[in-house]
């Protein structure tokens, strides 16, 4: 597998901790962007020299809008349109899953205290990627 640039939106930094942990057993290669707001995310993504992720991992709730709304202004930038989102939430929701589907992203990562298990799920979007 070739070495990645994963970013990861999520305003919990416990999570940023753990899923960067997550990403180094994947592949200690792979570069872990993080950003803890939508907003800050979009900035950056959008910023003329910034080096695009190869894959975002979203979570869907924040304190400041939604990882929905953010999904749609990727889905709408030129720029930003081709890099594939996984949401990665707590939401156990079957309709967040496939409203999320619909919009486009291409797989939904629940995150779940058994680290193997999860692991293994992002192990398996970052495969596809």
């Amino acid at each position: 597998m070739d070495s990645m640039t994963i970013m990861l939106i999520d305003n919990d930094r416990n999570q940023h901790e753990r899923f960067r942990e997550i990403i180094r057993r994947i592949d200690p290669t792979h570069t872990c962007l993080k950003s803890f707001s939508t907003e800050s995310a979009l900035d950056f993504l959008l910023e003329e020299e910034s080096v695009l992720p190869d894959v975002i991992f979203l979570e869907l709730q924040f304190r400041a809008g939604s990882g929905k709304q953010m999904l749609k202004k990727l889905q709408a930038s030129t720029k930003l349109k081709n890099i594939p989102v996984c949401i990665y939430t707590d939401s156990t929701q079957d309709s967040d899953r496939d409203a999320t589907q619909k919009m486009g992203a291409i797989g939904y990562v629940v995150k779940e205290d058994n680290l193997t298990n999860l692991l293994e799920s992002v192990r398996s979007v970052i495969a596809k990627n």
